[in-house]
């Protein structure tokens, strides 16, 4: 954990956690329940551990929002230099009870909501349970601007060519709000797509709004650890000071 600034966690199965539960220097903001049909906060348990000492820059966003299945973050200029937003993501699979039709389009009235009230780059993290393939997450005719220039989304590699309706569900998402997917794209990752859960399938992701895209040093899926997961591999994202 020493060498992150931001660790986020879901399914982790408790309702909430308080600092005094962490090792000395860390702190934490946990979802809270929004539903009493849900069993703990968000889906499972919604979490974000980060560096004690940013504790003044993190603040939760709650008010007007309506997605249980992400944790909404505003992180001031004071850590990275400029603000942004993280959300920490878990989508119930398909198959699950608590999945429903509308989770997608929750999450995108909130950032609507959230691009209307905040002028902040957003980053979306965290286990999506949707598999895309190497289907593009983007119009034919999309760009966006880096220092004044046009440019136009690289291509995405995925070692996963499985595409499921949370899936096409995203790619939908990505494509009405102009996000888009680090995973294959960036980084250490860029042109390889590598598998992220379970050896077998890429449902974890990085998914950023266009602001913050020449911001990104680097994105990793790094190798599984089962202290921290029980098959799905960490993702890693590296932003420039």
């Amino acid at each position: 954990m020493d060498n992150f600034d931001f660790m986020c966690f879901s399914e982790t199965k408790v309702d909430f956690l308080d600092k005094e539960d962490l090792p000395s220097g860390l702190n934490v903001i946990t979802k809270r329940k929004i539903s009493r049909e849900l069993k703990l906060g968000g889906y499972h348990g919604l979490c974000v551990i980060f560096k004690d000492t940013y504790s003044d820059a993190v603040k939760q966003l709650e008010c007007g929002l309506t997605a249980d299945s992400v944790l909404w973050l505003f992180i001031n200029e004071r850590v990275l230099g400029f603000s942004f937003i993280l959300g920490c993501v878990y989508i119930p699979h398909e198959g699950s009870k608590y999945h429903t039709s509308d989770i997608f389009e929750t999450i995108s009235d909130d950032i609507v909501y959230l691009k209307g009230r905040y002028d902040a780059p957003i980053c979306l993290t965290g286990d999506f349970n949707s598999r895309i393939g190497k289907l593009d997450d983007f119009m034919e005719n999309d760009f966006f601007e880096i220092e004044e220039s046009i440019v136009t989304p690289s291509p995405r590699n995925s070692q996963d060519d499985t595409v499921n309706d949370n899936g096409k569900r995203l790619l939908d998402m990505c494509k009405t709000l102009n996000m888009f997917i680090v995973n294959g794209r960036l980084g250490l990752d860029a042109h390889v797509g590598k598998l992220t859960c379970a050896n077998s399938s890429v449902i974890d992701y990085c998914i950023v709004t266009d602001d913050p895209y020449s911001s990104i040093n680097d994105f990793i899926v790094d190798d599984f650890e089962k202290l921290m997961s029980d098959k799905h591999n960490p993702i890693c994202l590296c932003l420039k000071h």
